[in-house]
């Protein structure tokens, strides 16, 4: 694991934030060497910030002086995760995304114990679709962007189920066959975006990237826009801006820093889809 180190110029609460981050993403106990390489804050400045966080009973000492997250952390933590839905948590996000593009934004989000999605809230541009998005309507993960972003992530036998159960595209397409599929998702989880075009309208594009919580996919972030507005240099922008959001909406969400990517420059491979 590696945290962005913490300069000696940030304050207490900045660093006692890192050390929190540190142990809550460890899959085990952890020594003050390793938290101390991890963030470049000297072991002494680890020492003292972890009896301050011992006594305010956010961590705990184990054996061979190491430490975990201590039980009275995890209870202010559920507390406020029952106050905050990601589609709470999505909302300014999108608002960000639309600041950034100036395209409709939209968040997709798995519907619990089944393959589907619903499209859970949008952010409008200054020039609005005129196209009416039908939310939280349960719909299959095989078409759009935002479903195909999803579906690439899940296990092999949900993939399945889904192809095999999958109605005709909105536009009358068949779903496409096992091995074609699995070449698509491979790709897709390659790039960490999808790209679609022409299975709900013949003039828009899609691009969605997966959003992950503590240990699976939960959703997607998604641009929708017209092909006629598109052009290399603001499919860089979009598919950036898409990561980027992602990752910090993924991370609002608990899931592992592994999850939540380090952005680079996309790769950009238009589909025929």
């Amino acid at each position: 694991m590696k945290v962005v180190s913490i300069p000696a110029s940030e304050g207490v609460i900045a660093r006692a934030t890192a050390i929190m981050r540190v142990l809550c993403e460890s899959a085990e106990d952890v020594s003050i060497s390793h938290i101390s390489a991890t963030l470049g804050v000297t072991p002494s400045s680890v020492h003292r910030l972890l009896d301050d966080l011992v006594r305010a009973q956010w961590v705990e000492r184990t054996v061979h002086h190491r430490y975990r997250v201590a039980f009275e952390f995890y209870r202010l933590g559920a507390l406020g995760s029952h106050r905050i839905t990601p589609v709470e948590l999505a909302k300014p996000l999108l608002n960000d995304l639309v600041t950034r593009c100036d395209e409709t934004a939209i968040f997709a989000m798995r519907v619990p114990g089944e393959p589907r999605m619903v499209l859970a809230s949008q952010a409008n541009p200054s020039r609005p679709l005129h196209w009416r998005f039908q939310h939280h309507i349960p719909r299959s993960l095989m078409w759009g962007a935002p479903a195909r972003a999803i579906l690439a992530w899940v296990d092999e036998a949900t993939q399945r189920a889904v192809l095999a159960d999958a109605p005709p595209s909105p536009r009358g397409r068949a779903a496409p066959a096992w091995a074609t599929w699995s070449r698509e998702a491979e790709e897709i989880r390659r790039r960490r975006y999808a790209v679609c075009r022409d299975q709900y309208t013949d003039w828009a594009i899609g691009y969605a990237c997966p959003v992950f919580g503590l240990s699976d996919v939960i959703g997607a972030l998604a641009f929708v826009l017209p092909q006629m507005r598109l052009d290399m240099s603001n499919e860089r922008r979009i598919v950036a801006a898409l990561q980027d959001a992602a990752a910090r909406l993924s991370r609002s969400l608990g899931a592992p820093a592994a999850a939540a990517w380090n952005q680079t420059q996309p790769e950009l491979k238009r589909t025929q889809g």
